[in-house]
């Protein structure tokens, strides 16, 4: 089974630091951010391992639809 986390203000200090780290140890990282600019950069930077979101009912929609699988 993969691991996966919600990280919120992915795109910056602490947040950014937590998701560093999650991915560099292959966990699967969903990030909230503010802007479409840090979405943009969480992909750069970690590819499919992140999975930014700049919407904030995202975190609600994420857990429903891994309860439905």
């Amino acid at each position: 089974m993969s691991k996966s986390v919600v990280v919120t203000g992915a795109s910056s200090g602490i947040g950014w630091g937590i998701t560093e780290v999650l991915a560099a140890k292959g966990i699967q990282v969903y990030g909230s951010v503010r802007k479409q600019t840090g979405a943009d950069r969480l992909k750069s930077e970690f590819g499919n391992l992140v999975t930014p979101f700049t919407d904030g009912r995202g975190p609600m929609r994420l857990l429903f639809r891994k309860q439905q699988l």
